[in-house]
């Protein structure tokens, strides 16, 4: 009942309220099986709270509270990721991606999506290859002033064959 009131109080958009209940819910029952979606949906309710927090811009997340959500939403994705099925590891996995990629880690953003496997990136998971190589274009320099740069831009390159 716990868990269905989490995720139920997420879904209809009191996220606040969905995390403390996701805290009394950890509190009475670690030993759960139930606790990976638990959590997962407390990173869920980060994620959601730091889009409202910032600016309509993608990238322009310097407002404190928006910068500290993201945080927030990404250790708690980071945690379910330790003990959630494979179905929701990889949208963890995905979502915190998706923070650091809002908070302009593009480096760290890129790595986290880059773990999650290609048979794997369909339905929820299908923007994934669309991230990473937006991160990888917006990391690749602009020109290549001598050949070890172009070397370095022909290697992170995206191959049209993987869009």
């Amino acid at each position: 009942m716990w868990q269905r009131r989490v995720s139920a109080l997420s879904l209809a958009g009191d996220l606040r309220e969905s995390d403390a209940a996701a805290a009394r819910f950890h509190e009475m029952f670690p030993m759960s099986s139930l606790l990976p979606e638990v959590v997962f949906r407390s990173g869920e309710n980060a994620y959601f709270l730091s889009l409202a927090a910032e600016p309509s811009s993608i990238l322009s997340s310097r407002l404190p509270e928006a910068s500290r959500l993201n945080d927030l939403a990404s250790a708690r994705y980071h945690a379910s990721l330790t003990i959630c099925r494979i179905s929701l590891r990889q949208c963890g996995s995905l979502r915190v991606g998706r923070a650091r990629y809002r908070k302009g880690d593009l480096d760290k953003a890129r790595e986290v999506l880059e773990a999650i496997p290609a048979p794997e990136r369909r339905g929820e998971l299908m923007d994934v290859p669309y991230l990473i190589a937006d991160c990888l274009i917006r990391l690749a320099p602009a020109t290549a002033d001598d050949a070890l740069a172009a070397g370095r831009l022909q290697d992170h390159s995206v191959a049209p064959s993987n869009c």
